[in-house]
């Protein structure tokens, strides 16, 4: 029996449907550009994961018209004290960055997906598809592919493909872009508490003998913390995290206010090439990199925001398809590596030494000189 086939036609089709998906859809529509979207969760996944989103992102929220409904509900931070254990050796300030958007704004993700999927939802409420698992493509003279639903499967015809479905993207694998990268020896556990710092609205950066600490406000009076451990722990214990918090920092985290724990570990992945044919990669589908930092949800998000003006290039200025595309893979795989290296210094200064000394008196140099100004705007990514 041969099953139910539906087919549809779209001029680019986005699959996956998180954050860098649904950025980049807002955007299409914005611009007048057809497009579906879809997705093979049924709906997103209830979890804090990345909360950071920084200056360049915010711009680029305020163009869209978004930037209000995040500030709404997220929480500004203006700068980080940086401690040597529980000595404190300075504060980098993002107060004398780019106005207005001179913090980090927190907000858990699913929260995030929130909001750009309500304002999908108003502006071209039938692009998003979910349900849909990717199953095949072929090009043609457009992509043709293949969907499985509960219900059938589906065809979707399309000019150009984006691959937005992560780091084990399904799309780069048919396609045949080559992943590459390893693991680094770090390992993290991560976990979000009611607040019982004096920080306020600034993060906690400690960098301790044993190993890293950091500490960063979210909405609700909730802080997410991060201590680097010596070892991957997959099923970590409420105890595992906060007794380490208490060894390194001599501090208490209120265990019953506990919402969310993980352990984590960290690698770095870039793909050969950030476009093939009329296939374009963005976000964790284009390149993976530590999150110490809290840059990949962002990274992919100007990833999303270049390939939305090069697509607007080619599909309503005329402009050269091969041209446009090629300018969008060389500035978005410079932005990774670049990216990818900044990430790889913020787990480098975390991690122990026997130089400790040395480090502190590098970070206490850097906080207290004209380099803090460079160090800010670095690391509220700008330059990417």
């Amino acid at each position: 029996m041969t099953e139910p086939l539906s087919t549809l036609s779209t001029e680019v089709l986005i699959v996956g449907a998180g954050p860098v998906g649904l950025f980049l859809a807002c955007r299409l529509a914005q611009l007048g550009i057809d497009f579906l979207i879809v997705d093979k969760r049924l709906e997103t996944v209830k979890h804090s994961r990345s909360i950071g989103i920084h200056p360049p992102s915010l711009e680029r929220l305020a163009e869209m018209g978004l930037a209000e409904a995040f500030l709404a509900k997220g929480v500004k931070i203006a700068g980080g004290q940086a401690f040597a254990n529980t000595r404190p050796l300075g504060r980098l300030s993002f107060e004398h960055c780019p106005e207005p958007f001179n913090f980090i704004l927190t907000l858990p993700q699913f929260e995030t997906e929130a909001i750009l999927e309500d304002a999908l939802l108003q502006l071209r409420p039938e692009a998003l598809l979910r349900g849909l698992e990717l199953t095949d493509l072929k090009q043609e003279e457009s992509y043709r592919v293949r969907f499985k639903t509960q219900a059938d499967t589906k065809e979707i015809s399309a000019s150009y493909l984006i691959a937005c479905d992560g780091k084990d993207s399904k799309v780069r694998e048919l396609v045949g872009i080559p992943f590459y990268g390893e693991a680094y020896p770090d390992a993290y556990l991560m976990g979000d508490f009611a607040d019982s710092t004096e920080l306020g609205s600034d993060a906690g950066i400690y960098l301790t003998d044993d190993g890293l600490v950091e500490s960063f406000p979210l909405p609700g009076g909730i802080r997410r913390w991060v201590a680097k451990t010596d070892t991957y722990i997959q099923t970590p214990s409420l105890e595992s995290l906060t007794s380490l918090i208490e060894a390194r920092l001599d501090h208490k985290l209120l265990l019953e206010t506990n919402t969310m724990l993980s352990g984590f570990g960290v690698q770095h992945f870039l793909a050969s090439q950030f476009v093939k044919g009329r296939t374009l990669l963005a976000g964790d589908a284009a390149h993976v990199l530590s999150p110490i930092g809290g840059q990949g949800m962002n990274l992919g998000w100007l990833d999303a925001w270049d390939a939305a003006r090069a697509l607007e290039a080619i599909l309503k200025k005329g402009k050269a398809p091969k041209s446009s595309l090629q300018a969008y893979a060389l500035k978005r795989k410079k932005a990774a590596r670049t990216a990818i290296a900044r990430a790889a210094f913020n787990m480098q200064l975390g991690r122990k030494t026997p130089f400790a000394p040395l480090k502190y008196a590098f970070v206490r140099l850097m906080l207290n000189s004209p380099l803090e100004r460079l160090f800010a705007r670095i690391f509220t990514m700008r330059w990417l």
